[in-house]
């Protein structure tokens, strides 16, 4: 598996209906970090959990990376729900993106979430 992983809930169908990655950044001096990736759960899939579920397992596989100190991720800052799943799961805020995503009819900040795996805590 290594220290990349993609996550995802399947339909009877086959087809994916939540998926969320994970990527761990290669540099020497950030292989203690990693992020949270790709989150989407499709419309007729919302309200059951998944997205609950795979941040679960992407958590613990996290926790199992020798060295890995903390799971960043940037989520739509008028995403609230979604905000709700990161901070029951621990994730703390430590900014906002300005204009992170510029769509064709309006531009979106993103908020900035970290969890820190080993109960480090900043002021």
């Amino acid at each position: 598996a290594g220290d990349n992983c993609l996550f995802a809930v399947f339909a009877p169908s086959g087809e994916p209906v939540a998926t969320l990655g994970v990527v761990r950044y290669a540099g020497p001096k950030e292989r203690h970090r990693a992020m949270i990736w790709g989150v989407y759960t499709a419309p007729e899939a919302r309200g059951q959990g998944l997205s609950s579920r795979l941040l679960e397992a992407a958590i613990a596989h996290c926790r199992s990376l020798p060295g890995l100190l903390q799971i960043h991720l940037a989520v739509s800052s008028h995403n609230h729900g979604a905000i709700r799943v990161y901070e029951r799961a621990g994730f703390l805020h430590y900014g906002r993106e300005p204009r992170a995503l510029l769509l064709p009819d309006r531009s979106v900040d993103e908020d900035l979430m970290v969890l820190f795996l080993d109960g480090y805590r900043t002021e």
